[in-house]
């Protein structure tokens, strides 16, 4: 099994994670994804159309305040008679995207399967705004599956190579990442309390506890950019610029040299959030594969100053 692939166990679901179901899964995807173009034209001509097709220049007295109204609104039916096909498209959006969410939502198979569909996610995203089930799937897509992470903590010279899966965002990368490396220092791990165990289980496969439902922050996250000269990270509030926030993908850690790179250090302020798996359905694992040894971390964070001088260097040249 390669280095970066983890075997992680299978959440409790309503149908089986098996590569059947991400092949059986194919023909709905791609139905989808042919149904995307035309719901656009769809979408794109109702807002196109104005009051009697007269453009707003020519109409005089106060202008109406503005009521939101359920998309397509009062222009859908006429648009409809001048684009029949498009408006079957999004008339058949609606199920289409339920039984994706479904399937992607309970099935890692099924979300690796729609990621190789050429223009599934982009027509997704273009519908993202107006439509809240295209909103939700573009959101599944960012959810990783089989990821890998080297987290070094300037620090105290210490690092991890971590792997995970079916995690949505970086608070709950956060919190699993605060347990798992949680442990002696002489084994090359981080002194300090884990976080409660019950948050912990909430941010993998268990419903969240209603008496421990409050995460609080253990480390601050920041890009690998935040790395300072001198090796060290930005104290208390400089370099805020460069930090995690929580609701960010951990697809969205930079690779450095083919490797995502994540640092951490003390936050800088006792930081919370409410705790929630953003889809109940898909479990999250993190396991630390690798303690790092301390001339790893040295390299690594040599590498990192050195990349540091070098964009001085050319910024002072320019």
């Amino acid at each position: 099994m390669p280095r970066d692939i983890l075997a992680f166990r299978n959440p409790t679901q309503s149908f089986p994670s098996s590569p059947d179901l991400a092949y059986e899964a194919l023909p709905l995807l791609r139905r989808l994804r042919d149904c995307l173009p035309l719901a656009t034209t769809f979408r794109d001509a109702c807002q196109r159309t104005r009051r009697w097709g007269v453009p707003p220049l020519f109409f005089f007295g106060k202008p109406k305040p503005k009521v939101a109204v359920p998309f397509p609104g009062e222009n859908g039916i006429a648009v409809a008679r001048r684009y029949p096909d498009a408006a079957l498209a999004w008339a058949k959006l609606h199920d289409y995207t339920d039984d994706a969410f479904t399937v992607m939502a309970a099935s890692a198979d099924a979300r690796r399967a729609a990621r190789t569909i050429p223009g599934l996610l982009s027509g997704i995203q273009a519908l993202a705004a107006d439509h809240r089930r295209c909103r939700e799937l573009a959101e599944l897509f960012t959810v990783v599956d089989d990821g890998a992470v080297t987290v070094l903590h300037p620090d105290t010279g210490t690092g991890f190579r971590v792997l995970f899966g079916g995690i949505a965002n970086l608070a709950q990368f956060h919190v699993l990442l605060a347990d798992a490396v949680a442990g002696s220092p002489l084994k090359g791990y981080l002194a300090g309390e884990r976080p409660d165990p019950r948050i912990v289980d909430a941010y993998k496969d268990c419903p969240t506890d209603p008496e421990a439902d409050v995460a609080t922050a253990r480390f601050q996250l920041y890009r690998p950019t935040a790395l300072r000269e001198d090796g060290t990270l930005p104290p208390r509030f400089q370099g805020s610029e460069e930090w995690f926030w929580g609701h960010e993908s951990p697809s969205e850690i930079p690779s450095i040299n083919g490797e995502r790179l994540l640092l951490i250090g003390e936050p800088a302020y006792r930081r919370q959030w409410t705790v929630r798996r953003r889809f109940s359905t898909i479990s999250g694992e993190l396991r630390v594969d690798e303690v790092l040894s301390a001339m790893a971390v040295r390299s690594w964070l040599d590498a990192l100053r050195g990349r540091i001088s070098q964009d001085v260097r050319v910024s002072e040249a320019a």
